[in-house]
């Protein structure tokens, strides 16, 4: 206590000091040190009750923020909650008393912040219960919260069956938990640590006694979920809910966010004291599993409260295009120019100078400038044009006029685009073959190549110049080739079937529309044969390498791996192996450039039957007397042993050969001894490996 002495006149002593705007953050910390040191922590919250701002606004308008405590101000705050609670890290033994605090974890806490007259009225006065706690077995436990004449209500009913010392101290009305609505009496709460052993009474500094990590559960009737225990989506209490990638916080405590309603509502509690000391208790009534509470809090109704909260110290306002203007005031304005309707997010905050911070999120719409198109379209021969009290020479892509107000109170936008339909000179290119002359063009039969030029107008009133350039062409060659496999024969557009390269038949093609074409059969074969060739890596396959890479390594230029649960085209494609499965197959078909197609077959292996060696054996039993290697997949080994300074034992072969437990004929003592293997398997008989590993000899 004459810590907390020593940092209370602190405060007194450096507040002035810490006054200026300058050392905000440094007060809030300091205060928020002093509180935890004194063991309690007792704040009233300020936070935001009014925000007035608008929704939307026209872009290039700003938003001018004020903060204060009236309705003069367009942020206004008020007081929204008292709160005290402890800090203990307290071990919950396994129903039996341990030391001073015997079967029950009682703590207190001691309100003098309301009229001595303030009484709970109704169940709304208690906000919150909250206790940050761990156990691996939520039925074992008991928890009540007692006011200052010593009402009391249950907030989680026992639910275990069996006896102990602490379950006497569990009142009847505390007895038989919460049924039905998917309970699973096996949940937990929190992250329990689970050990090997069994019950280990009192002493916490034991492996199986070890904290685990807590979570925050919250109890009110207020919660308007009405939370019974695993109802609800996603919450917890459930056999079988994963703890380790997910958390069940009830930290939100503005919104009662996974709160809990009390097995048994606060309403016993109506008629309590506000001021004095409000008691919370937990008893482990099962001799089996254990846990730990780490801090826990109440929250009253503030509404009720008579004395000043921490004073608010400052304020921000956090999102794009907020500017401070002020030591209260804020300027939000679009930061960009922009061409749609767009909405900001801002997040209100104030700090007091007890270290509290409290947000409010704000959203504004900035509408866009309404926009207008108009297009106009004239011939070149009819420029200048005027539009709009402005005179434009040439063709005009969006261009916008000054803006004005439109319907929305926001500005409007005319975008104006001038097509200009141009005189112009075309000359166009025409290719034909010799026998479809003559053609006709402007009134004129043309009978060879040559240029003509004609003078006209375009459908849009523009003059034009156009020029035909004639080109006469005569039957044209064309060379085709086919690549084929050594002994497959081609059937060729002339319906002909050929199997020998030296001949290069011909076809000649007359078709409407193009010029007599010569086509020319080029064959040429392949005169090796096509082998697929693949390759698997790893391959065996063990535990941390799973992922395989199969590589078409010939000369296909199209390929197909059939996997299990896919079709794969790739020249390497890659898997996940299903370890500890023994081993996969997976059919490779390839196609080479001349056609030709073979297949092959590649088996992937698994390690995990390689081998198995046990970790101990009695020489002097009547069994398991001999060390020995069981092998499935070993092609050859070695087993050499050693003592643990190194030295060498024996060595024997790993499927053939044992070990009795002797070196040199004499018993070697009990205790651990260390094998090596030396090995290569049937997958990959061509590589060595090795392992290491230990074997304990028990006489």
């Amino acid at each position: 206590m004459q810590s907390c002495i020593i940092a209370v006149h602190c405060v007194n002593k450096c507040y002035n000091i810490l006054s200026s705007r300058g050392f905000a953050v440094i007060r809030g910390v300091v205060f928020a040190v002093i509180m935890a040191v004194c063991g309690f922590a007792a704040q009233a919250q300020q936070g935001i009750v009014k925000v007035d701002v608008p929704d939307t606004v026209c872009y290039g308008d700003t938003v001018e923020v004020t903060f204060g405590f009236d309705e003069s101000y367009s942020v206004m705050f008020q007081y929204e909650e008292v709160t005290l609670g402890q800090d203990d890290k307290i071990f919950l033994p396994d129903g039996e008393p341990c030391g001073d605090m015997g079967c029950a974890y009682i703590s207190s806490v001691t309100f003098d912040q309301f009229p001595d007259t303030a009484t709970v009225f109704s169940v709304q006065a208690i906000r919150y219960l909250r206790i940050n706690i761990e156990h691996s077995y939520i039925a074992d436990l008991y928890i009540s919260l007692q006011c200052p004449t010593g009402q009391s209500a249950n907030v989680l009913r026992f639910g275990g069956t069996a006896n102990s010392q602490c379950n006497a101290e569990i009142p009847e009305s505390g007895r038989v938990w919460l049924q039905g609505e998917n309970i699973s009496l096996g949940s937990y709460f929190g992250q329990p640590i689970y050990y090997p052993g069994t019950h280990s009474g009192c002493d916490s500094t034991v492996p199986i006694n070890a904290a685990g990590v807590g979570w925050n559960y919250c109890w009110s009737s207020n919660t308007v979920s009405n939370y019974r225990y695993a109802s609800g989506d996603g919450i917890l209490y459930r056999m079988g809910h994963s703890h380790d990638d997910r958390t069940v916080d009830s930290s939100d405590v503005e919104n009662y966010s996974n709160f809990y309603h009390p097995d048994q509502s606060f309403s016993s509690l109506v008629g309590c004291p506000l001021n004095g000391s409000w008691s919370v208790k937990v008893i482990d009534g099962y001799m089996r599993d254990n846990g730990y509470i780490f801090s826990w809090s109440l929250s009253l109704d503030a509404n009720l409260v008579a004395f000043t909260p921490c004073p608010v110290d400052s304020f921000a306002i956090f999102g794009d295009g907020a500017t401070r203007v002020g030591d209260f005031a804020y300027r939000l304005a679009m930061p960009a120019a922009f061409d749609h309707d767009t909405t900001l997010d801002y997040t209100f905050r104030t700090y007091d100078i007890c270290g509290g911070i409290y947000d409010t999120n704000v959203s504004i719409t900035f509408l866009a400038p309404k926009h207008t198109w108009e297009e106009m379209s004239v011939v070149e021969n009819d420029l200048p044009v005027t539009f709009n009290e402005m005179e434009f020479n040439d063709t005009v892509t969006d261009f916008v006029f000054p803006a004005y107000e439109g319907v929305y109170g926001c500005d409007s936008l005319v975008h104006f685009t001038l097509n200009v339909w141009r005189n112009y000179n075309e000359t166009f290119d025409t290719v034909v073959c010799s026998y479809d002359l003559p053609i006709m063009w402007h009134d004129t039969l043309l009978y060879r190549s040559e240029n003509i030029t004609c003078h006209n107008q375009t459908s849009h009133g523009a003059d034009s110049i156009t020029t035909l350039v004639l080109t006469v062409i005569p039957a044209d060659t064309v060379e085709t080739y086919a690549s084929l496999c050594k002994g497959v024969t081609y059937t060729w557009i002339d319906g002909v079937t050929y199997d020998d390269d030296s001949i290069q038949p011909v076809v000649v093609f007359h078709t409407d529309g193009l010029c007599d074409s010569i086509v020319r059969l080029n064959i040429s074969y392949n005169r090796d044969s096509y082998k697929a060739f693949v390759r698997a890596s790893p391959n065996p396959v063990t535990d941390v390498n799973t992922e395989v890479t199969l590589t078409d390594v010939s000369s296909s230029t199209s390929r197909k791996w059939f996997l299990e649960d896919r079709v794969d085209t790739a020249r390497s494609c890659r898997f996940s192996f299903v370890y500890p499965r023994d081993s996969m197959e997976v059919l490779f078909t390839g196609r080479d450039f001349y056609g030709c197609t073979d297949t092959a077959t590649v088996v992937v292996y698994s390690n995990v039957y390689v081998y198995w060696i046990p970790n101990a054996f009695t020489p002097d039993e009547s069994t398991n007397n001999r060390f020995s290697v069981f092998s499935r997949h070993i092609k050859s080994g070695t087993v050499h042993i050693f003592d643990r300074k190194g030295l060498h034992i024996t060595d024997f072969d790993a499927l053939t050969g044992e070990w009795d437990g002797t070196k040199n004929g004499r018993p070697c003592p009990q205790g651990a001894y260390v094998w090596k293997l030396t090995y290569t398997t049937d997958f990959t008989p061509e590589v060595q490996q090795n392992d290491i590993g230990t074997v304990t000899i028990l006489r």
